[in-house]
């Protein structure tokens, strides 16, 4: 029983560090789009936009990954 809770503790440990990087990129992109918009009125700056890319990408592999684990650990 110790060893579920200590990996539930790693889980959750390693879900918040995963969102905080999320949300700091996100709020980073955020800042960035906010720039170019105001000074081209269009993000015409590639590396925004492959970043963007990158951020959505990455939460669709931790969405499938979690709903993968959801459908398999139904007790969990």
């Amino acid at each position: 029983m110790k060893r579920i809770f200590e990996k539930s503790g790693e889980n959750l440990t390693t879900y918040h560090n995963w969102w905080n990087d999320l949300q700091l990129r996100h709020s980073n992109q955020l800042k960035q789009t906010e720039q170019l918009a105001s000074n081209f009125n269009v993000p015409k700056h590639q590396g925004v936009i492959d970043q963007w890319k990158e951020l959505q990408k990455d939460y669709n592999t931790y969405s499938t990954e979690v709903v993968a684990v959801c459908r398999t650990k139904k007790k969990f």
